[in-house]
């Protein structure tokens, strides 16, 4: 009987130890790839549920007194008080503002963080979200803009002793760095996290504002109940999401922190 390779069948190149080690058994399928437009589309979902969220957060956040800002850093006037964000957001977007800037709410706090270079900001800033985590407090930062080493810091805490915590533990990494009031600031007031940055007119949304505005809810349905007497009650004037158009946050990414060159009564910068 013959010892010839059957005809029909073709021969294959002989092939190198290391060629055969490497080389896959089966063919590999391809990467699936997703047409350019429903990229698109899914990127600009992505991107619509992320100010969706941002909105969400700043109403849970922030509250009246309410003011807008030049891109000098200047308070702009208006015809009547702010007491919504949208009202804010509005002169905004018909270019009669260039950002804004809201009171926190009583149980948030918030740190301005201006250092030098970003791994002397970003050593401060770790330092103060793990006291955040011990006092069980929620928090989420952000990017402020303008320069390496700026960020912003927004907690909230259920109890005032432990927002007194807080601000004891500010006055101590400041302290330890050598820092001024400035470098680490303690904010009651803030730039929101949908405003834009004052020259850039773009927003810098925190990494995971999705999540965060999913979990501060139920955070929150943990704060201790208690009462006041009516007399010292303050009337305070919430930011409904109803007040909110989605269309009054700007495209953008990136934002920066506020550098005044003239104090404001009440303001020293978002």
């Amino acid at each position: 009987m013959s010892r010839a390779p059957f005809t029909g069948v073709p021969t294959a190149e002989p092939r190198t130890h290391r060629a055969a080690a490497t080389e896959p058994l089966f063919p590999l399928p391809s990467t699936p790839t997703l047409p350019r437009q429903q990229t698109e589309d899914n990127t600009e979902s992505a991107a619509e549920r992320a100010r969706v969220a941002a909105l969400l957060l700043d109403d849970l956040l922030f509250a009246a007194p309410v003011f807008c800002i030049d891109s000098g850093n200047s308070k702009v006037a208006t015809d009547r008080p702010l007491k919504f964000l949208s009202e804010a957001a509005e002169f905004v977007r018909t270019g009669r503002a260039a950002s804004y800037v809201a009171t926190l709410r009583e149980s948030a706090v918030a740190v301005d963080i201006d250092g030098d270079d970003d791994d002397w900001s970003t050593s401060a800033l770790e330092h103060l979200t793990s006291r955040a985590r011990e006092l069980d407090g929620w928090f989420v930062t952000r990017r402020s803009g303008g320069g390496a080493g700026r960020w912003h810091l927004i907690a909230c805490f259920r109890t005032q002793a432990a927002r007194a915590e807080f601000k004891t533990t500010v006055e101590t990494v400041r302290a330890h760095w050598g820092a001024t009031a400035r470098q680490i600031d303690w904010r009651r007031t803030l730039r929101p996290l949908s405003a834009p940055h004052r020259k850039s007119g773009r927003v810098d949304l925190p990494e995971f504002v999705e999540g965060a505005s999913n979990t501060l809810p139920s955070w929150a349905m943990n704060m201790p109940q208690y009462t006041r007497p009516v007399t010292t009650l303050r009337k305070e004037v919430p930011a409904t999401p109803w007040q909110r158009r989605i269309s009054t946050i700007p495209e953008g990414s990136s934002g920066s922190v506020f550098v005044s060159p003239a104090p404001i009564t009440g303001w020293t910068g978002p």
